[in-house]
């Protein structure tokens, strides 16, 4: 049920969820399964049930820095991008960032989430991921002769039949797709049939958070809020913004009773008589906490903040960045370039709305491979890189540092994401009107740069500054330079190279050195919005923010349930994991 402001502030909550996105949304509902049990949840955005640009998988990305379901974040000028500014994109909306992602719906290498544990985090390890994987999910199979055309052969063990988010394949695949995986094929990068069973190295097609039946997507309001509102113990303010949380010394703990909230101009306290629960994100959490008191001490101090608990909140802040690279395409393929002309918008909405086809039914890529680096890289080339990771006295010799040196060179573990758009990606080039484009894309997946995230003053309504250290670590920008040096021979492959007219448009023939491919990764990289890591789950004495239990270090009640707790960077599209924290975190308060 919905209720305004001052109704929500008179109210008794056994809980509060501070952010109904994602994760927030997972708790809440799973939490007010218990009729005795009253849940509060305060979202900043608002449930936008009818919106186009959340609901249409065509549309996927237009949310994207879209002011009325986006917070719009920008980064602090990055050094490694020539002190450019970096749009993050965060959700804000019912559902959060599951509502203007990608709907990619991939998982991590096993041995990535056993390292979580392997961290100092008994019970979170690959088997108990998987089991909260499939208790959030309802895999819809595909039709049998699509999945032999695609190679893909779900395995029914690892995917879940019965939860609240509906997974699926792609209901349309471009036709350069195909092409594409050939050509990666033939450089040795291999068709991976099922990703989702802890080894997703090779190229796949993933599966999404799209229901088939509809063909709209499927996220934390659809599948978590939207069948639970009827409850009278699940009670979701939106609109509002919360503005820290309110703790008392009781005893040698710290307990949080409630969460302070703006609406209109007006403030507002809502209390919790058992427990807060943070679960507004990588970059919101941090700005909360710390608005709250507990962070780091120079940072309260220089916005005047009294200081509760001493951690290192906002630190460990981990990105992935990606690149593309743009050619011509063959006119005999589908775009979706053409979705800049609105005669061709319009037929294609109408196909949609009338018969749930064509390509607004299609996600923006059409194909995505993890490769590890001695995939791209000649042994001598590996050999090298090792090398200068080994004398780089640059990276923290921290816990973490000692399974990304692991993984490194490991041919099981994916260090670049490459996937396939079959469009010009923007910002990059002028397109010329009547062509088709494709862009081939890298990504690194195991940043060794750490950045922060921290609140610039005491205005709760003011933006953090977000750093997230692009490129800090030159060796971040080399595994990129070698993912798209790997991508411009792929470029030359065939079947591939039959479907590109020309010369290579970005950054073009001119630019062949690995300093000139350098420069052209710092002036037009982006991000892939997974931030992470902002308020770890780590030992203490490790620079852990909350413990195991998601339980903020010096306080009896305070949690945190996000991307935020996850310690190390993962090589994966990170809603799926979000989606298992949230709810083995529910478990976890119910004492399961």
């Amino acid at each position: 049920m919905t209720i305004d402001a001052s109704s929500f502030a008179s109210r008794k909550f056994d809980y509060l969820v501070v952010g109904g996105g994602t994760a927030g949304l997972v708790v809440a509902a799973r939490l007010s399964e218990n009729p005795n049990i009253s849940v509060g949840v305060l979202e900043a955005g608002e449930y936008l049930k009818d919106m186009p640009n959340i609901n249409i998988p065509g549309l996927a990305g237009s949310g994207v820095m879209h002011e009325q379901i986006d917070w719009c974040f920008q980064s602090v000028p990055q050094a490694g991008a020539n002190n450019r500014v970096i749009p993050q994109p965060r959700g804000k909306a019912l559902g959060g960032s599951s509502a203007i992602n990608f709907l990619v719906n991939g998982r991590a290498a096993a041995e990535e989430y056993n390292a979580i544990e392997n961290l100092g985090n008994p019970g979170w390890n690959w088997r108990q991921f998987l089991t909260y994987f499939k208790k959030s999910e309802t895999l819809i199979s595909p039709a049998a002769e699509f999945a032999e055309s695609l190679q893909i052969k779900w395995e029914p063990h690892v995917h879940g039949s019965d939860g609240p988010l509906k997974k699926s394949y792609p209901k349309f695949v471009w036709g350069l797709r195909h092409p594409f995986v050939q050509a990666l094929t033939a450089q040795g990068v291999p068709n991976n049939p099922e990703p989702g069973n802890g080894n997703h190295v090779g190229s796949s097609v993933s599966t999404v958070c799209l229901d088939p039946e509809t063909v709209t997507r499927s996220y934390g309001a659809t599948a978590y809020y939207e069948p639970n509102a009827h409850r009278k113990n699940l009670v979701v303010l939106a609109g509002v913004q919360a503005t820290k949380v309110i703790l008392e010394q009781q005893g040698p703990s710290v307990v949080a009773t409630g969460v302070e909230y703006t609406s209109n101009g007006e403030n507002y306290i809502a209390t919790a008589n058992r427990e807060v629960i943070l679960s507004a994100g990588s970059l919101k959490t941090p700005q909360i906490l710390e608005l709250s008191g507990i962070g780091k001490g120079d940072v309260l101090s220089k916005c005047g903040i009294q200081q509760v608990i001493d951690l290192p909140v906002g630190e460990n802040l981990q990105e992935h960045a990606y690149v593309p690279l743009i050619y011509e395409s063959s006119p005999e393929y589908e775009t979706s370039d053409d979705l800049a002309i609105p005669e061709e918008v319009g037929k294609q909405m109408n196909l949609y709305q009338t018969k749930k086809e064509g390509k607004f039914t299609a996600l923006l890529f059409s194909a995505l491979a993890f490769v590890p680096l001695p995939s791209l890289l000649t042994p001598a080339e590996v050999t090298n890189l090792k090398a200068k990771l080994a004398k780089d006295q640059t990276i923290p010799k921290d816990k973490q540092f000692e399974f990304l040196t692991t993984w490194f060179d490991d041919a099981g573990h994916g260090q670049a994401e490459l996937f396939h758009v079959p469009r010009m990606l923007p910002g990059i080039a002028s397109p010329v009107a009547g062509k088709k484009y494709q862009s081939l894309v890298a990504g690194g997946m195991h940043p060794f740069s750490r950045g922060s995230v921290h609140i610039q003053s005491k205005d709760p309504l003011a933006a953090p500054a977000i750093d997230p250290a692009y490129f800090r670590n030159t060796l971040d920008l080399d595994i990129i330079v070698s993912a798209l040096k790997f991508l411009r021979r792929v470029a030359t492959t065939e079947p591939l190279a039959s479907t590109i007219i020309g010369e290579e448009v970005a950054p073009g023939p001119e630019v062949q050195t690995d300093k000139q491919l350098a420069e052209y990764c710092r002036k037009h990289f982006t991000t892939m919005s997974h931030p992470l890591g902002s308020a770890s789950m780590l030992p203490k004495e490790d620079g852990g923010v909350v413990d195991a239990n998601l339980i903020v270090y010096g306080t009896k009640n305070l949690r945190v349930v996000d991307a935020s707790i996850i310690p190390i960077q993962l090589s994966a599209h990170t809603q799926a994991t979000v989606y298992a924290i949230a709810e083995k975190a529910a478990d976890l308060i119910k004492g399961l």
